[in-house]
C-alpha cells in the first residue's frame, strides 16, 4: 500500500516547486506560491474547480488515473501541461486553459480531438503512443508549429487538418 499525504501550506512557505511520487491519497491545501508542481505515479481520477494554485505554470501528471478535466479545474495561467501515461481519452472545449504553450499526451489514450478542444496558442503538441486515426480539419491549433504524432493509427487525414505553419512533424 502506498502511503497517504495531507498538506498543510503552513509547511511550504516560500515553495514554488513540490514532487509527490507514489501516494495513494493527497489531501489538503497545496501552497498558493506554487508554480511548478509534479505528481508521478499517484491515484489521482480527477481534480476539481479551484484546486490548483492560481499561479501553477507547469503541472505534470505522470502515471495516474486521470480520464477527463473538468472545465474550469486547471489554472488559468498554466503553460505546460505534461499528462503522459493516463487514460485521457477526450477533452471538454474550455476545459484546457487559453494560454497553454506545450501540452504532452504521451500514452494518455486520446482516439481524436474536438475542434475547439485545444488552445489556440498551443505551439507543441506532443500526442504520440495514443489511439489517433484521424483528424478534424480545424481540430490543430493554426499556430502550431511542432507536432509528434507517431505510433498512432493514423490512416488519413482531412484536407487542411494540419496547420500551414507547422515546422516539425514526426
Amino acid at each position: 500500500n502506498a502511503p497517504s499525504l495531507t498538506i498543510t501550506p503552513a509547511s511550504f512557505i516560500n515553495v514554488t516547486e513540490i514532487i509527490i511520487t507514489g501516494t495513494s491519497i493527497i489531501s489538503g491545501a497545496l501552497p498558493i506560491g506554487l508554480t511548478y508542481l509534479y505528481l508521478l505515479g499517484n491515484s489521482i481520477n480527477w481534480t476539481y474547480s479551484g484546486a490548483l494554485p492560481t499561479g501553477l505554470t507547469l503541472l505534470l501528471l505522470y502515471g495516474n488515473s486521470i480520464n477527463w478535466t473538468y472545465s474550469g479545474a486547471l489554472p488559468t495561467g498554466l503553460t505546460y501541461l505534461y499528462l503522459y501515461g493516463n487514460n485521457i481519452n477526450w477533452t471538454y472545449s474550455g476545459a484546457l486553459p487559453t494560454g497553454l504553450t506545450l501540452l504532452y499526451l504521451y500514452g494518455s489514450n486520446i482516439n481524436w480531438t474536438y475542434s475547439g478542444a485545444l488552445p489556440t496558442g498551443l505551439t507543441y503538441l506532443l500526442l504520440y503512443g495514443n489511439n489517433i486515426n484521424w483528424t478534424y480539419s480545424g481540430a490543430l491549433p493554426t499556430g502550431l508549429t511542432y507536432l509528434l504524432l507517431y505510433g498512432n493509427n493514423i490512416n488519413w487525414t482531412y484536407s487542411g487538418a494540419l496547420p500551414t505553419g507547422l515546422t516539425y512533424l514526426l
